[in-house]
């Protein structure tokens, strides 16, 4: 008997996200996520803390 190895491209992977994006959220800048990383449209609309610290880098720059 021999081993098999097969090739996995984790970067093909998804991830599942069925929640609503707020239009503040939407008035954020945005990236795409890749593999089983989340847009960051997606990760602020579940994390409140993160959309903060967004919003707070965006005022410091614009400041």
């Amino acid at each position: 008997m021999r081993d098999v190895w097969f090739y996995a491209d984790k970067e093909d992977t998804t991830y599942t996200f069925n929640e609503e994006v707020p239009y503040d959220v939407l008035a954020l800048p945005e990236m795409k996520g890749r593999g089983h990383v989340m847009n960051l449209s997606h990760a602020m609309t579940l994390d409140g803390e993160l959309k903060q610290k967004v919003a707070a880098l965006l005022s410091e720059s614009t400041a």
